[in-house]
C-alpha cells in the first residue's frame, strides 16, 4: 500500500505565524507537525509516499529529504495551495484500483493510521469516514472513497452523514491547527501527557511536584527553573539560570532565553531569542513577532534586545585588545614569521598555487577586515597569520570568530559588541562551513564557561587533537 500526503495548506487561519512556517512545517513539541504523520505511516508499515507541496515546498524537500529518518520513500509533487484533492489526484499517476491512503499531513492526532487501514480491510466497496473526537481525522483510503474525495479539501468538512458510508470513531486526540489557540493548546496537551500515543522523543526529567519536563540534546539550563512546571526545551537552546518557567512552556530548538525572563503557559517557536527581564503570559513567540493569546493580537518587536531571530547577544564589556597581549605577541614576531614561513612552503608545496586562502572578517571596531589563512588542515596553524592584527590592534588574541557572517553588529545600541580574536572555539574547532546555528551555540556555550583558564584549555585541546595525541575533543 502506498500514501498520499496532503502538506498544500498556506496556513491563511494562522496568521501572522504563516508569514515563517506553512502548518506542515510548524514545530509541536520538539518535531514538525509533518514529522508526526510520517511516523504513524511508518508504523503501520507504509513505505511509499507521494507528498503533496506548495508552500515552504524547498524548506519541506529539504528538511524531510526522501524519508531515510523514518524509513520511508518520499517523492514530491508540488501543487497550488490548497489545490482541489481530486484534481491533484488526477495528476498522479497511481492505479486507481490499488488501496491507497490519502491522507492529511498538516494536523495532528494521535496514531491511528494501522487500526484505520485494517478496518477499511473490512469494508473494501464501502467509503470509511474517519473520525477522532466527533471530527474528522483527516484520511480516507481510496478507491472506495474517490467520490467523497472533496471531504480531504481544505478546511476540512465537517459534519457530513453518508447513508451508504461506514464510520469509524478513533480513540485519540485531533487538532486540526486551524486556529492559534489550537495550536498552542496542541503544544501544551503534548507536553503535558495529554495527547494519546505522542510524546516528544526528548530526554525526559522527573519533576516531583508536577509531571515532568523534557529536555533535547546539548540544552542549558538550571534546573531549579522548571521546579514548578512542565514543558519541553528542545536541542541546543539555553536559558540564563535565572529564568523561571511556570506552569507550562515549549521551548523550540536553538532558543536563547535571557537572564530574569519569566515564561508562562507559551511556546517559543525555534531560532527565537528571548531578551532579558520579559514575562511571557499565554503567548506564541516566533523570533520578532509576539502573538498574545488572551485577545487575539500579534506585534512585530523591532527591538532585538526584546525579541529576534537567534542571533548571538554579545556579554563581554570590552572590545579593545589586551596590551600585554599585544606586547607578548609582538616580542614573539620573529618565532612566528619564521613558522609562518615553514609553514607557507610546506603549505605551496602540497598545494601549488594556494598556499593562502583569503578570509573577509570584521575588526573590533567594526569595520572590513581582509585577512589570510595558509592552506592548512591544521586549525591552529593555519591561522597565525592573522596574529599581526593581534599586534595592531583591530583583533583580540582570544575572542570570538571574526568572520564577518557571524560577527555581532557594532552599532547595537543595546549590547556592547563582543570582542573578536584569532583563538576562540569557532575558529579552532569547526571548519569555516559550519551552519550559523552551530558557530553561535558553540560561541554562547563558551563564553557562558566561567573556567578562567577555558583558552589555555581550548589551545591545549586543539594541540592534542592536531598533532594526534588524543581521540578527539569531548563535548
Amino acid at each position: 500500500m502506498q500514501a498520499i500526503i496532503l502538506a498544500n495548506r498556506s496556513g491563511s487561519e494562522l496568521t501572522p505565524l504563516n508569514q515563517h512556517y506553512s502548518p506542515a512545517m510548524l514545530s509541536v513539541g520538539s518535531k514538525r507537525v509533518i514529522e508526526y504523520t510520517l511516523e504513524d505511516l511508518a508504523g503501520a508499515g507504509i513505505k511509499n509516499i507521494k507528498m503533496i507541496i506548495s508552500t515552504d515546498a524547498k524548506e519541506i524537500e529539504q528538511y524531510l529529504q526522501q524519508g531515510q529518518r523514518w524509513g520511508v520513500n518520499i517523492e514530491y509533487f508540488l501543487s497550488k495551495p490548497e489545490e482541489n484533492a481530486l484534481d491533484t489526484l488526477n495528476r498522479l499517476t497511481i492505479s486507481r484500483g490499488q488501496p491507497t491512503l490519502i491522507i492529511r499531513g498538516d494536523m495532528l492526532r494521535s496514531p491511528c493510521v494501522e487500526k484505520f487501514v485494517e478496518f477499511s480491510a473490512r469494508f473494501p466497496d464501502a467509503y470509511v469516514q474517519a473520525k477522532m473526537q466527533g471530527i474528522s481525522a483527516g484520511m480516507m483510503l481510496l478507491p472506495a472513497a474517490i467520490p467523497f474525495i472533496d471531504e480531504l479539501n481544505w478546511p476540512l468538512t465537517q459534519d457530513q452523514s453518508h447513508s451508504d458510508a461506514v464510520t469509524l470513531v478513533l480513540h485519540g486526540h485531533n487538532f486540526h491547527l486551524d486556529s492559534l489557540q489550537n495550536y498552542h493548546q496542541a503544544n501544551l496537551k503534548l507536553v503535558q501527557g495529554e495527547i494519546k500515543g505522542l510524546s516528544p522523543s526528548e530526554l525526559f526529567v522527573e519533576n516531583q511536584q508536577l509531571g515532568g519536563f523534557y529536555l533535547g540534546e546539548k540544552v542549558q539550563l538550571d534546573r531549579q527553573s522548571m521546579r514548578a512546571a512542565m514543558g519541553l526545551v528542545a536541542a541546543k537552546s539555553w536559558l540564563d539560570a535565572s529564568v523561571v518557567i511556570n506552569n507550562t512552556a515549549v521551548i523550540g530548538d536553538h532558543c536563547l532565553v535571557g537572564a530574569n525572563s519569566i515564561l508562562n503557559n507559551c511556546v517559543v517557536l525555534p531560532n527565537t531569542y528571548v531578551g532579558e527581564g520579559l514575562e511571557l503570559n499565554n503567548v506564541i513567540v516566533s523570533k520578532n513577532l509576539l502573538i498574545n493569546l488572551d485577545n487575539g493580537g500579534h506585534i512585530e518587536v523591532d527591538d532585538p534586545s526584546l525579541l529576534a531571530a537567534n542571533d548571538l547577544q554579545a556579554t563581554t564589556q570590552s572590545n579593545q585588545t589586551n596590551p600585554w597581549l599585544r606586547l607578548a605577541v609582538l616580542l614573539s614576531a620573529p618565532i612566528i614569521v619564521l613558522l609562518t614561513l615553514i609553514l607557507s612552503m610546506a603549505s605551496l608545496l602540497r598545494h601549488p598555487g594556494s598556499a593562502f586562502i583569503a578570509d573577509e572578517l570584521t575588526d573590533n571596531q567594526g569595520n572590513p577586515l581582509l585577512s589570510w589563512r595558509l592552506n592548512l588542515n591544521n586549525r591552529l596553524l593555519s591561522i597565525l597569520p592573522q596574529l599581526r592584527h593581534v599586534v595592531s590592534g583591530r583583533l583580540a588574541l582570544f575572542g570570538a570568530s571574526a568572520s564577518n557572517h557571524h560577527a555581532p553588529s557594532p552599532n547595537t545600541q543595546t549590547h556592547k559588541p563582543q570582542t573578536r580574536g584569532v583563538f576562540g572555539p569557532v575558529q579552532l574547532l569547526l571548519p569555516n562551513n559550519a551552519p550559523e546555528e552551530e558557530r553561535r551555540l558553540v560561541e554562547m556555550s563558551f563564553t557562558r564557561d566561567p573556567n578562567t583558564r577555558k583558552y589555555s584549555h581550548l589551545i591545549m585541546s586543539t594541540l592534542k587533537q592536531s598533532f594526534g595525541l588524543t581521540s578527539g575533543l569531548s563535548h
